[in-house]
């Protein structure tokens, strides 16, 4: 349909129930996505992203003990 009409289209999604969800339309080509909020702070938490968060912090802590005074 989109193609058809061959007129500069976008695709939004609304009411996913779950990450997977998300994933999923994202995969499948979707440009945005609505989410309630909780689903969007579910959507950052990884171990992954916890491991980036604590590295990220380490190395800012180290960063402002060797600034030059």
């Amino acid at each position: 349909m989109i193609e058809a009409c061959d007129a500069p289209t976008e695709i939004l999604v609304a009411s996913s129930k779950s990450t997977t969800e998300v994933v999923q339309v994202v995969i499948a080509g979707a440009h945005h996505v609505t989410l309630p909020l909780p689903l969007m702070l579910e959507m950052g938490n990884h171990p992954l992203s916890d491991q980036a968060i604590e590295e990220f912090g380490r190395a800012g802590r180290a960063g402002t003990n060797s600034r030059p005074a």
